[in-house]
């Protein structure tokens, strides 16, 4: 299965390879606290290999790609009709997620979407 991948800013087409996922934390002594109040830095990274023209093997952001098509199908084709359902549902104001009017709290992000006034 080929995965056809464009990189945003550039417009650059790649071949995807695969993904990964990275953890990190790094804590260097404070200046007033020294070692026993650090400065600690943390995060994640989700990155994708991919591979040009020429076969190189490279490490992109997976939030700075877009999936063009997959075996030569674009994606748009491929799920045509597939989300029917979700786009005539109600979803939630702050995330996105498809909830109903039952719902006092959305599973996603738990905002709280009925009021304790307006429920029966």
């Amino acid at each position: 299965m080929a995965i056809l991948i464009q990189h945003k800013e550039t417009k650059v087409q790649y071949i995807l390879i695969g993904t990964g996922y990275s953890y990190f934390k790094d804590s260097l002594p404070s200046p007033l606290g020294g070692v026993f109040f650090p400065d600690v830095t943390e995060g994640e990274t989700h990155m994708v290999a991919v591979s040009d023209a020429n076969g190189t093997i490279k490490w992109l952001p997976s939030e700075d790609v877009l999936v063009i098509s997959v075996d030569g199908v674009s994606t748009s084709e491929l799920l045509k009709g597939k989300n029917d359902a979700y786009e005539l549902s109600e979803k939630c104001p702050a995330c996105g997620y498809p909830v109903n009017g039952r719902m006092e709290f959305c599973p996603s992000c738990e905002l709280r979407l009925i009021d304790e006034e307006e429920s029966y």
